[in-house]
């Protein structure tokens, strides 16, 4: 996916794909917005960049990739602009977790409507950055969600 080269300071669009098979990486079609500190996640049979920096603003936009057709379209905006964030997909919706000077926001976006949302937004004293996984199939997860304390697990309390 699209890269800031360290050594060149230039913000790039190309993204590629990696055949195990051929051990060989091979470019598709350049994305629409040069970008990088994006997130990137498989969704819905497609590839979707979203946020990032354009090499001196943080982005708001997002597009995604159709393997089928090797062409990328635009998404709707995110509700707010995101360069350092993750990125994960939850009950068949995107999530955007980002933290940044403080403010914590949370924002989906929904296939169905096409449409982002913020789900949550609020401040913290705390100037930490927020992460985010997915781990399917796990029945308590409110026991595991702290954001203030670490992770201890049952078998050492």
């Amino acid at each position: 996916m699209p890269l800031h080269c360290g050594w060149c300071n230039r913000v790039l669009n190309t993204a590629e794909y990696y055949n195990p098979d051929t051990n060989q990486w091979t470019l598709i079609t350049p994305m629409g917005t040069p970008r990088f500190r994006l997130g990137v996640i498989a969704y819905m049979g497609h590839i979707y960049a979203v946020g990032g920096r354009d090499g001196s603003r943080d982005l708001r936009s997002a597009e995604a990739y159709d393997p089928v057709t090797n062409t990328w379209y635009d998404v709707p905006e995110m509700v707010h602009r995101h360069s350092y964030f993750d990125v994960a997909v939850m009950n068949k919706k995107i999530f955007v977790v980002s933290c940044h000077t403080r403010n914590r926001i949370v924002e989906c976006y929904d296939y169905t409507t096409n449409t982002w949302s913020v789900v949550f937004s609020g401040m913290d004293h705390h100037n930490d950055w927020m992460r985010c996984c997915v781990i399917s199939e796990l029945p308590n997860m409110a026991e595991y969600c702290s954001p203030c304390k670490p992770i201890i697990p049952r078998t050492q309390v």
